[in-house]
């Protein structure tokens, strides 16, 4: 817009609009820049906001926004530049790395020299090595990926979905980073916090986060719950606590009702099955959830009904439907039917110990039986 204005330079244009150059080159632009460039273009602000990461800025905020915006590398479609030569707004966002109308792979590096390609490259349409960027070739997009892309490509469009999704993702990516990735055809182990590799590293593992989110709520419940099994046997012991915290802010926001009750249901089900002790995190921070389990353990059984452990196992003997005995090597677990336990303390609420009994029947204790 510079050139054609003849403007002597880009800092011109800078100080004629307001803005800074470096947020000119990132397309971020407020709404009163919108309306100055309106005037210089002659189109409307309204196809400038949609041209622009103003509409993106005002909703998401800057900070979420800035999670998944590219800033200084820009990524573009062959096929479509060979059509119009123009700078597509979704092509800004790091997730999206495949271009949707050609199933293509978006490209960020010169075809001929491999450097990453900013926006002064692109504008002047060729690389810093003279390259033309319009004879680029794009390579077609793993076919797992197709979905997902295509999805958040139409989501990008729809700021209400889009905020919900970004909130999801953010909080599901503590339970999926550095699991295997459930999408590709080959072992491909997801990394949602790593700062090493290279940028087109970082933009397809953003990719193949954000593709396994959306296919792990896609199946609800039984996806959910197969990565909730995955990540109690992956991911090391000294990780697992505070990774579920992270993951459980999730449930302070609006809208995520249904999978806290989901997550919450997995819990008690591991709980009941012996997996899990009452004194896990979950039932720590809300205890109320324990009174929904089904079973208990030997040692509170014990405690609850007041009885030893040679007592305890008279009853198993008596009744193998409501204990139940796992064995791993050489250490047994028992799970105990909680209305069971509760029918049992009930029930002894009608009987009297022997020495109240030899008293009432005028005995010696040692006849009552």
């Amino acid at each position: 817009l510079g050139e054609l204005n003849k403007y002597p330079s880009a800092s011109v244009f800078s100080m004629i609009i307001g803005q800074s150059p470096k947020r000119i080159l990132a397309n971020d632009f407020d709404l009163e820049h919108i309306e100055v460039i309106s005037k210089l273009t002659r189109r409307t602000s309204k196809e400038l906001e949609n041209r622009s990461l103003w509409p993106f800025r005002r909703f998401l905020g800057i900070n979420q926004l800035n999670k998944i915006r590219r800033k200084k590398r820009i990524m573009f479609c062959s096929l479509c530049i060979q059509d119009t030569y123009y700078h597509r707004v979704h092509w800004e966002f790091r997730p999206l790395i495949m271009c949707t109308k050609h199933n293509l792979r978006l490209i960020q590096q010169c075809y001929s020299c491999g450097e990453y390609i900013d926006i002064q490259s692109f504008m002047s349409q060729k690389c810093k090595c003279g390259f033309q960027l319009i004879e680029s070739q794009s390579v077609p997009t793993e076919s797992f990926l197709h979905p997902s892309q295509i999805y958040l490509e139409k989501v990008l469009f729809d700021t209400g979905r889009l905020y919900s999704l970004l909130q999801l993702a953010d909080r599901t990516f503590f339970l999926l980073d550095r699991m295997q990735s459930y999408l590709s055809e080959i072992p491909y182990k997801m990394r949602a916090f790593s700062n090493t590799g290279s940028n087109a590293d970082k933009c397809e593992s953003l990719a193949v986060m954000f593709g396994n989110v959306l296919w792990m709520y896609e199946d609800f419940t039984n996806r959910f719950f197969r990565v909730l099994e995955d990540f109690l046997v992956n991911i090391p012991e000294g990780q697992k606590r505070s990774r579920r915290i992270k993951f459980e802010k999730l449930f302070e926001l609006k809208g995520f009702e249904y999978i806290r009750e989901a997550y919450e249901s997995f819990w008690i089900y591991k709980k009941d099955v012996g997996h899990i002790k009452k004194h896990f995190s979950i039932f720590k921070y809300k205890p109320e959830l324990f009174a929904r389990t089904s079973n208990i353990t030997k040692n509170d059984a014990k405690k609850a009904i007041g009885i030893s452990c040679e007592k305890f196992m008279m009853l198993y003997e008596k009744d193998d439907s409501s204990i139940t005995k796992h064995t791993l090597g050489s250490k047994h677990n028992y799970k105990v039917d909680k209305n069971w336990v509760e029918s049992l303390i009930e029930e002894k609420q009608h009987y009297v110990s022997k020495s109240k009994a030899a008293e009432i029947l005028g005995l010696e204790r040692g006849t009552i039986t």
